[in-house]
């Protein structure tokens, strides 16, 4: 039961920090926006409370990945990451407001029956 909440929280990290890396990067007006130099984009970034965040949650789900690889096979472990598509689709519907297609829903569910498949060893 512990592995399954630790692939959780790396799961939940790995999507959150994605999430909130886009909520960041539209809440500083993108990238190059109208001839803007990088390193003005990237100073707007660094300088974004959310952009910032997401990067901690990178930073966690970094942590977490390498205590699942120092305990587990890679083929084990690395499917259960294909359910970060999951959370981050009902993230990027839910939070970000974004139109998601029966398409992506029924991709995401066959990536779901995919991991319990591999799960069930």
């Amino acid at each position: 039961m512990f592995t399954f909440l630790i692939i959780g929280l790396e799961i939940l990290a790995l999507a959150g920090g994605q999430i909130l890396w886009k909520k960041g990067i539209d809440q500083s007006g993108g990238i190059l926006k109208d001839g803007e130099s990088i390193w003005i984009s990237l100073f707007h970034l660094f300088t974004n409370y959310t952009f910032l965040v997401g990067c901690i949650f990178y930073g966690i789900s970094m942590l977490v990945w390498f205590y699942l690889l120092s305990r587990f096979d890679l083929s084990y472990i690395y499917p259960f990451i294909s359910l970060t598509y999951v959370v981050t689709l009902l993230g990027a519907k839910f939070i970000l407001r974004e139109d998601v297609t029966f398409q992506q829903g029924l991709a995401v569910g066959f990536i779901c029956l995919g991991v319990a498949l591999m799960g069930s060893r």
